[in-house]
């Protein structure tokens, strides 16, 4: 759920965009990295997005592993790529944060951007090789509003695993300590 108001906020949305069932197989990690407060209000803060596909290469049948966004083969027949998905990826931020850049893999990458609820959207498609993770990084500029890190991720058989570590102006109050955003514990850098 996209949080209300501003504070230092990230959520993770993912959608396979494959059409098919392999995101079974996703296991991501989401960490949020705040920087220090500067003069002018801000922080500069880190997003890093860890996409694992766990998808055997072989002995899938053709209705979990086929490729629905790609063209048909033969016969018209599906397409399966051993293993392989694509997924976008959805990375809403806090509000009055601007995106310096972005990585995949350590490659610079464009995002097509929106909003939801006043919040930036910054909107990714990853290719994921069964057994090869990929990583997604932003590089953010944020104002520096006090409070805990608000997350969300999407729901999946694997759950998101979270990290938080944000200072209050050079005093860290999250510890980089892993997040259930399922139940969050009191005292944990999160809220939904």
């Amino acid at each position: 759920m996209v949080a209300d108001g501003p504070g230092p906020f990230v959520g993770l949305a993912l959608n396979n965009g494959g059409g098919n069932k392999l995101d079974y197989y996703l296991r991501p990690t989401l960490t949020y990295t705040g920087g220090g407060c500067s003069t002018d209000g801000t922080r500069r803060t880190q997003v890093d997005v860890t996409l694992a596909n766990d998808a055997p290469r072989h002995g899938l049948p053709l209705y979990v592993a086929e490729r629905n966004d790609l063209p048909h083969g033969p016969g018209g027949q599906p397409v399966s790529r051993s293993g392989e998905n694509v997924v976008y990826v959805s990375v809403f931020v806090a509000e009055g944060a601007h995106l310096v850049g972005a990585t995949l893999d350590g490659h610079r990458v464009a995002a097509s951007t929106g909003t939801e609820q006043g919040h930036p959207v910054f909107v990714f498609a990853v290719t994921l090789p069964a057994g090869t993770p990929r990583r997604l990084h932003l590089d953010l500029v944020e104002p520096a509003e006090p409070g805990p890190v608000r997350t969300f991720a999407t729901p999946l058989v694997k759950p998101t695993v979270i990290h938080a570590d944000i200072p209050d102006c050079g005093v860290s109050t999250g510890g980089g300590a892993p997040i259930d955003p399922a139940s969050p514990t009191p005292g944990s850098p999160t809220g939904n």
